[in-house]
């Protein structure tokens, strides 16, 4: 991936021009007198800074010979795990993403990675980006005791809406927490974890 770098190509990009009515590109007809659409240099500058700050933003350097630079940025932005501070309290944890989650992105499967600032010592809540808290559970799917979440461990939540559990409304379940407590369901068989008590 790279820029375009012929004798003609401007030092700067262009300013962009107002929003239109979104469209689709035609060839044209000559029979019915429709033009074909003219592809502008501010519609190709878009679609090229598009795809260079995917592979910039990846931590690679862009090359005019490697043709594969887009896949390999995506897969690598893809492995990075972002870690979000815990800006809340014991028991109430919170956390703040660059772009903020909202009702419509905030759905079950989502997963959050928090950096634990205060251990819990009971049942706890999540809610990212000032959105309406909701319980934490363990992966034997009930509220924390106490101990789950360890200070300056890193807890791993998924959004998860699960009948039977929370008359039916969303929890995050605490898929690991480095340090803290794993609460796992009781066992059925033989080589299942065994609960305490």
């Amino acid at each position: 991936m790279y820029q375009t770098d012929n004798s003609t190509a401007a030092v700067s990009q262009p300013a962009a021009t107002a929003a239109g009515s979104a469209g689709f590109f035609t060839d044209g007809n000559p029979a019915t007198s429709t033009p074909a659409t003219i592809v502008p240099a501010e519609w190709l500058n878009a679609v090229m800074m598009e795809l260079v700050n995917v592979v910039i933003g990846a931590g690679l350097t862009l090359s005019k010979t490697t043709y594969n630079q887009v896949l390999a940025a995506i897969k690598r932005i893809g492995q990075n795990t972002v870690v979000l501070a815990d800006t809340g309290v014991a028991n109430a944890y919170t956390a703040v993403n660059a772009t903020p989650l909202v009702a419509g992105t905030w759905v079950d499967g989502v997963v959050q990675a928090v950096k634990i600032a205060h251990a819990n010592t009971g049942a706890s809540t999540y809610a990212p980006d000032g959105l309406p808290a909701i319980p934490i559970y363990g992966l034997g799917l009930q509220a924390l005791q106490g101990g789950e979440l360890a200070l300056n461990g890193t807890a791993i939540l998924m959004r998860a809406t699960i009948a039977g559990v929370n008359s039916g409304n969303p929890i995050a379940v605490l898929m690991e927490c480095f340090g803290g407590t794993q609460q796992v369901p009781n066992s059925t068989s033989s080589q299942h974890a065994m609960t305490l008590g």
